[in-house]
């Protein structure tokens, strides 16, 4: 085993490619207009959970 192999690098590029996607659904709906919310879970479940 590589005793200096860290995560930070992986978790940090993690953190970026799922706050993208959180960010790109978001702009999909609110609770006035959009995709519904149980849509939108749906959604979040199959793309933003997998991606973590």
């Amino acid at each position: 085993m590589d005793t200096k192999l860290i995560w930070k690098a992986h978790i940090d590029e993690m953190e970026r490619n799922v706050t993208k996607t959180i960010a790109a659904l978001s702009s999909l709906g609110s609770s006035a207009w959009g995709i519904p919310m149980r849509e939108l879970r749906k959604i979040y479940r199959g793309v933003a959970i997998p991606q973590m």
